[in-house]
């Protein structure tokens, strides 16, 4: 294939219910949550790269300060930080169409993964788009992220509904 690679995408769903809305029984209270507001593109790009590098995102890298203030400006945009003892550990954005929410990203700094953290923070996005009038929320996982990825998601009520072969270009793989 010369300059690119295959990729499988695996798009996946959960329904929301008031479940999700009760965060104070779904663990996540030793994390705190920031929404960033229309000025915290640097932040943005900060937590972007910092979860992004280990799985090469490469989308956003080339943004400046001001692509992700433009971001942050947005209506339909969210922007979360996850703060466990008042420092950042991951993220996440919601894409607020409603009936449905995307999380467009959703990551853990490497040193924070595979400790409870993930699906405490996935248990606040989904309270956060339920908040937000979302009846669904759903998202795109590939076999380029964590090798666990679609397990986590599957474990936070998530079921996959599309899968789809995608190619994409090793320059903008290797990018990181």
């Amino acid at each position: 294939m010369g300059d690119f690679i295959k990729t499988e995408v695996t798009y996946m769903e959960c329904p929301l219910t008031s479940i999700d809305r009760a965060g104070e029984n779904l663990g996540y209270n030793e994390l705190s949550f920031l929404q960033l507001g229309n000025k915290g593109g640097r932040f943005a790009s900060f937590l972007y790269m910092s979860c992004g590098e280990p799985w090469n995102w490469y989308e956003r890298n080339s943004w400046s300060v001001e692509n992700w203030n433009t971001r942050l400006n947005q209506k339909n945009v969210r922007i979360f930080a996850a703060m466990f003892q008042n420092s950042p550990i991951g993220f996440f954005e919601l894409n607020l169409v409603f009936p449905r929410a995307e999380i467009v990203y959703f990551g853990l700094f490497p040193e924070f993964t595979h400790q409870g953290h993930g699906k405490k923070i996935m248990a606040k996005a989904k309270s956060m788009a339920y908040d937000f009038g979302c009846e669904t929320i759903w998202l795109h996982t590939c076999d380029l992220d964590d090798p666990g990825a679609v397990g986590f998601y599957q474990s936070c009520n998530f079921s996959q509904y599309h899968r789809e072969t995608q190619i994409t270009s090793l320059t903008c793989v290797n990018r990181c």
